[in-house]
This record gives C-alpha cells, structure tokens and sequence, in this order.
C-alpha cells in the first residue's frame, strides 16, 4: 500500500504541475522534429466513498468507507499531418490488505478489502492482477490528415448519418468514450465523401464519474462498414452506408440503409432530412449438446425523418420515427450498459419516465414530435411549444408489463430581462406532463385482453432557471420537479408521517433537485445542492442508491440530501474542483444517451491541466 500511496502522491504533483506548451522544434530546415507539438491533458481524481446504514433495524452494517484515486493523462504529439497519442489512466483503492490497520480486523481469517477494482464478468482478469490497483492504456492512434486523403489506425470515432446504426463517439457528459481499435480510410472532396473502416469496440473501462469497482473487461465487437455521401449541389447532401456487426460470432447483425439531406429549400424557409435503415439479424438456433441446429433471418427497419421550416419569428420542426425489430448496438459495459449508436433525439423522449437500459431502447416504437419556437423581438422572448406521440410496441420488464401509446406536452419561455448597465436578469423554465396508456394483446391473434389490468403511467415535470448577473458577480437559482405515478389495480394504504395512515389506488414519488450558485469573474464558483426524494429504489444500496444526509424517514422512505461544490479555474488551462456532500442517484442524458449514475456521499475532487 505505501508504493501505491507514493505513485499517487506523484500523480497529485504531476496533475498540479505548471502548464507550459512544448514546443520540440521551430519550422525551419535542420531542427529536431521541425514544427511539432506536443498536447498534454492531466485529470487527477480523488474520491472518499462514505456509505450512510439505508436499514437502521438490521444488524447488517452499511458497506466500509473507502478511497478511490484516478489519474488520466492523454498525450498528443502532431508533426506536420500526422499525429500520434494516447490516453493512459490509472486508478487504485484503498484501503486494501496491504494497509496493516485494514489487515488487522482479520486476525482470524483471510483478508478481504472493502472493495476489489476487477469484476468477475466479461472476459475476466488475470488471477494474479492486483484487487486494488488497476493501471490501463485506454486509447492508442495515429492520424494522417491530408488535404484529400486522411487515415486513422489505432482508437478512431466514427457516425452514419445521424447515428441511428452506428455512432462510435465520445460524450463527456456522461463519461462515456466507445471508440474503435482498428482502421478507417477517408477521402474527402468538394461533392464526395467516402469513409472504409474496420475495427474492435473499445469502450473506455476507467471511469472519472462512476465507481471503479467490479469493473468487467468488457469483450470486443467486430465492426466493418463504409459510407459515401454525394453534394450534387451545395445544400444537398445524399448519404448511402452499410456495417456488419458482432462478425465475430455466429449471430451475425447488419444494417444497411442511406439518408438525404437538403438545406436553404423554398427560398431558405426549410431544411430537411431523412433517414432509412434495413437491419438484419441471424438468429442461431442450438440444440441441447449446444450443436447449431440452424438459423433464420430477422429483418427489421429504422426510419427517422426531420423537417424544419422557418418563418420569421417562428420556427418549427417536425420529427418522426419508425423501429420495427431495431436490434439497436448495445453492449453490457465495465460498469453499465453502453450504447455504440446515438439516437436522435426524438429518441430522448423515453427519458423522460423510463429506465435507461429498457424503454430508450426500444426495439419497436413509432412515433412523432412537432415543436414551436417563437421569439419575440420587442422583449427578446422565446417561448416553446411541443407535442409528442408514439407507441411503443415492446414490454420492459419491471417497468412496464404491456404496450404504451404515449403523449407528452411542453411548453417553456426563455426571457433575458436587461436591468441596467452591467446588471440583467435571466428567466427560463418549461413544464410538461407525458402519460402512458397502455395497451395489451394477445400475442397470436393480435386482439385487445379485455381481462387483464393494465396500469396507466404518468409524470409531471418543471424546471426553472433565475440567473442575475451585476457586474463580475453572477448568481443562478436552479429547480426541478418530478411527480411521477401509476394505477393500482387494488386500493393500496401507506404509512404516513403522522399517526395516521391514507389508502390510494394510485402510486408514484416525487423528486425534487434545487441548485444555488455564485459565480465571481466566471472563474470562480460556489454552489450549494438541496435535492428530496421518496422513491425507493433511489434510497436503496442494493440498487445504487442512498438514503439522505439530511433527512431520512426508514418508514416513509424519504430523503433529502445536501452537498456542496467549489469550481476555481484561475487560468484557462487549469481546473480546481472539491464537492462535499451527497448526491442523490439519477439519470443524466446528452441527446438520445443516457447513463444511470449512482449516489454519492464523501468528498471528491478533481484537478485538471492542460498544456
């Protein structure tokens, strides 16, 4: 444990090292490496892990504290057209077995640590790799990018058209990074593109935000495509692409498919786009000795479509889709689920009520959106309209046992208010409601089961954002609200607070999450995070959840939690940032990707340099 505590104590100084660009050689003949320059990204992560007792009236204790330390460095050095990098991340666990006060509680026994870096899931580890040190080159490239030609081997990104069948890309947001470890060929010029690529998914194991615990090494995918995108004439591109996928095994999946997209029609008032994918899947069929009996093919398709029309103040735009049997790119992850396609974002719509790992990826949904955005000059308003509609032709286990027909509302306002000179006020916030009507049938004959309940699901949403800014201070007030629910087939009672208890046919939760921050210089902020909940799952540690640090009623189930943040960037390639607190468990979202993300409480804190 003392060799592991030295390396990261040299990490912590190598993270807050000065920054200073390297420059390895001037452009001019004789130099070392003429006109090169070498990138360097440093994040250093700490995180102290506390875990607060979800059942007081057990004899079960709550799981032992423990430290997490990340380093990720990422080095690129570009010489003339070419560049070569790599991202290395480290991260360790502690206390472990080799800490002698850890040790000590197992005079009796063989040691265990609190928590082990490696899972036993996916392609498995080493037998003798340490449990709590875990070093990984995650990312490895080298790039040519001509004028016409560019080559990638190596880690590489890669989208169709809207990323319907195969998005291999990086999002920050949700520390999520699935590149390809392979090659990709381009050539790109004025009316024609075209990209040839090959590879294994490479999703990155390491992670800044989630727990580095059980981290499964997760298994590759073979994936090999090509596209071609014609410009016949500037404001029209016309796209046609294939990839094969899982070519590894025996159950094959395919898509083939091609979009248009055409911008600046009718005089500039609109700009279109459409998309269309055939999809296939051979299904394997074994026997009992595991001897392939043999296959069938399942077709499917994935349309989606996009029409944006601009009329002066107001601007509209209309989206749909159609999945029919979409075996959309999903793969079990280190930690969760990855996703190697993005969906559009009509897609985001499931998230709004839905698990993330289920109903978001529906494999047969069809469904449209049409939204409103008008501005307002005299007061520089902008208000929104929107209205969504689909059916959802899958069952999600554990969530919803039937088929859904969906519809979800909204309506927000953005107004910029200028107070006087150095001073405005900043107003924005939407409301919506979205339910759910189910709707069953019988599997052979396609007929409505009149006898059977079927539960209606709903939610209720806001958010509001009141920023005021005077002069080098600047100050936000964020606040959102959930109240979810559905039907019980029998009245149900529950316990209340009081003495006295209430029966509903009815159930749900709310979820309350509210953010204050001052920010001075907009370098330097404070906030402070009130959040209430009383759904259990989000108390609950077997599920990644945690009761509040605040407030916790065992009874009720509710929690409320509080945390606090300091975010310092002195300079633009310098990041500071320490949270104290909890954080209650939740979802976040980028376009159509989500990521659950579990709760919080300890302290992290993270230093970032680039140079």
């Amino acid at each position: 444990m003392h060799r592991q505590a030295l390396l990261f104590a040299a990490l912590t100084l190598l993270a807050a090292a000065p920054a200073h660009a390297v420059q390895l050689g001037q452009p001019q003949p004789g130099s070392v490496l003429p006109g090169a320059n070498l990138k360097f990204s440093n994040t250093f992560y700490y995180k102290w892990n506390h875990f607060l007792d979800d059942n007081v009236d057990d004899d079960i204790d709550p799981s032992a504290d423990y430290h997490e330390f990340v380093n990720r460095l990422r080095a690129d050095l570009e010489i003339g057209k070419f560049s070569i990098g790599t991202q290395l991340d480290l991260v360790g666990i502690g206390p472990g077995c080799e800490d002698p006060a850890w040790a000590a509680k197992f005079e009796d026994g063989e040691c265990e640590p609190p928590r082990t870096l490696r899972g036993s899931g996916g392609l498995g580890w080493e037998p003798d790799a340490s449990p709590t040190f875990l070093p990984r080159l995650e990312k490895v490239w080298l790039k040519y990018r001509g004028k016409n030609v560019q080559f990638e081997i190596g880690d590489y990104y890669a989208a169709f058209g809207r990323g319907v069948i195969l998005s291999m890309v990086k999002k920050p947001e949700i520390d999520q990074d699935s590149s390809l470890l392979g090659g990709r060929f381009d050539i790109q010029t004025k009316r024609f593109d075209f990209t040839a690529l090959a590879g294994m998914t490479n999703p990155q194991e390491v992670s800044m935000e989630l727990r580095n615990t059980s981290i499964n090494r997760t298994p590759f995918s073979v994936i090999a495509g090509g596209q071609m995108k014609f410009r016949p004439v500037d404001g029209w591109e016309i796209g046609v692409h294939g990839a094969g996928y899982d070519l590894e095994v025996e159950e094959k999946k395919g898509a083939v498919g091609g979009y248009l997209e055409a911008n600046n029609l009718a005089a500039g008032y609109l700009d279109l786009f459409i998309e269309g994918n055939a999809l296939m899947s051979r299904q394997v069929q074994y026997g009992d000795g595991g001897e392939v009996l043999g296959s069938t093919l399942d077709p499917g398709w994935a349309f989606y479509g996009a029409a944006t029309g601009y009329f002066g103040a107001v601007t509209l735009t209309l989206e749909g889709k159609s999945y029919r049997n979409a075996r959309i790119l999903q793969r079990a992850g280190p930690v969760v689920p990855l996703q190697y396609n993005l969906p559009p974002t009509l897609e985001h719509e499931a998230s709004v009520t839905e698990a993330i790992n289920n109903t978001i990826q529906s494999q047969d949904v069809h469904g449209w959106k049409l939204q409103a955005d008008i501005w307002l000059l005299p007061t520089d308003t902008t208000l929104f309209a929107s209205f969504a509609n689909s059916f959802d032709g899958q069952r999600h286990p554990g969530f919803n046992e039937e088929r859904q027909i969906m519809i979800h509302p909204q309506v927000g306002i953005d107004q910029p208010i200028h107070l006087a000179e150095g001073k405005s006020l900043h107003l924005a916030g939407d409301v919506g409601y979205r339910h759910d009507f189910p709707w069953q049938f019988d599997e052979g004959h396609d007929e409505h089961v009149p006898d059977q309940f079927l539960s209606n699901f709903g939610v209720l949403h806001f958010r509001a954002d009141i920023g005021l800014t005077i002069g080098k201070h600047a100050f936000e007030i964020v606040s959102t609200y959930r109240r979810q629910h559905w039907t019980l087939e029998e009245e149900v009672c529950f316990e209340s607070l009081g003495d006295a208890g209430y029966c509903d046919s009815d159930d749900g939760w709310v979820s309350v999450e509210n953010a204050v921050s001052y920010t001075f210089m907009g370098k330097y902020t404070a906030a402070l995070h009130v959040d209430f909940t009383d759904d259990p799952l989000v108390q609950n540690a077997t599920t990644n959840g945690a009761p509040g640090n605040l407030h916790y009623d065992q009874g009720f189930k509710s929690s409320a939690y509080i945390g606090g943040e300091v975010i310092l960037k002195p300079i633009s390639n310098l990041e500071i940032a320490i949270f104290g607190g909890s954080q209650k468990a939740g979802i976040v979202c980028t376009g159509g990707a989500c990521r659950t993300v579990p709760a919080f409480t300890g302290v992290k804190s993270k230093v970032t340099v680039n140079f």
